[in-house]
C-alpha cells in the first residue's frame, strides 16, 4: 500500500509541473572507430549512415530549464560490400557464396537537463542538452554460406546485446506553431564505450558444428545525429 502511495505521490509532484512529449526522427552518422573500414584494426565497426529515434520527456523545473527523460534507438547498417570482397578473396574460386549481415542496434535511456534560449519575442529558440544513461547495443549478426564440390560450410556469428553508460550532449533549436505545439531540430552528439564478451561463432560443415569460439572484443560507439520533429503538451 505504502509503495502505490509513494508511486502516486511522484506522479502527483511531476504533474504539477509543465510538460512536454518530444517526438523525433532523422539520421544517425557514425564517427571515429565506428565508421572505421580498416580490417585490421578490431575496433572498426564499419558502420554507415543509419536510423535514429527520440522520444523525450520534458519536465519544467524553472522558465527555460528543464529536466529530461529520453528513449533513443539508433540502427545502423555494416559495410556488407567491404566484408563481401574480403571473404570472397580467401575462398575457393568457383565456389558459391552467400553473406549477410545485420545492423548495429543501439537503445539508449538517459536523462539529463535540458536549458532553452529564447529569441527576444519572436516563436524561435534554442536549446541545449545534457544526459546520461544507458545503452543496450547489439553487434551485427554475421551469417557466411559456401558451397565447393559439394561440401557446404555455414559460418555464423551471433549477437550479443551489451549494455554500458552513455553520454548524450546536443544542440537544437524549437519553433513554437502553437501554444502546445513546437517544432523541433536537433544535432545531438553521443558516445558509448562497450566490451562484448562471449560473442559465439560457429562452423558447421555439411549441418555438422565443427568449430565454435567466444571473443571478446571492444567498441566505441560515436555516432553525430540529425533529428527533426515536435514537442507537444499532453
Amino acid at each position: 500500500m505504502k509503495k502505490y502511495l509513494l508511486i502516486g505521490l511522484i506522479f502527483v509532484a511531476i504533474n504539477s509541473f509543465a510538460q512536454r512529449i518530444g517526438i523525433q526522427a532523422g539520421a544517425a552518422f557514425p564517427i571515429a572507430d565506428f565508421s572505421s573500414d580498416d580490417l585490421n584494426d578490431p575496433k572498426a565497426g564499419s558502420a554507415e549512415t543509419g536510423l535514429n529515434l527520440v522520444l523525450d520527456y520534458e519536465v519544467q523545473i524553472k522558465e527555460n530549464f528543464n529536466f529530461l527523460l529520453m528513449f533513443n534507438y539508433q540502427s545502423n547498417p555494416v559495410n556488407e560490400e567491404l566484408f563481401e570482397s574480403a571473404f570472397r578473396s580467401i575462398i575457393p574460386q568457383g565456389a558459391l557464396f552467400t553473406m549477410g549481415i545485420k545492423n548495429w542496434k543501439q537503445t539508449r535511456f538517459l536523462m539529463g537537463l535540458n536549458f532553452v534560449f529564447p529569441v527576444n519575442e519572436s516563436p524561435f529558440a534554442f536549446d541545449t542538452r545534457f544526459m546520461l544513461g544507458m545503452n543496450s547495443a547489439s553487434n551485427p549478426e554475421i551469417s557466411m554460406n559456401v558451397t565447393d564440390n559439394g561440401q557446404q560450410t555455414i559460418i555464423r556469428t551471433y549477437d550479443n546485446p551489451t549494455i554500458g553508460l552513455s553520454f548524450l550532449a546536443g544542440f537544437g533549436m524549437r519553433v513554437k506553431i502553437s501554444e502546445k505545439v513546437d517544432l523541433l531540430y536537433h544535432l545531438d552528439y553521443s558516445s558509448t564505450n562497450i566490451e562484448f564478451k562471449g560473442v559465439i561463432t560457429e562452423g558447421r560443415l555439411n549441418g555438422n558444428l565443427v568449430n565454435t569460439s567466444n571473443d571478446d572484443f571492444e567498441m566505441s560507439f560515436q555516432t553525430i545525429a540529425l533529428s527533426v520533429g515536435i514537442s507537444f503538451v499532453p
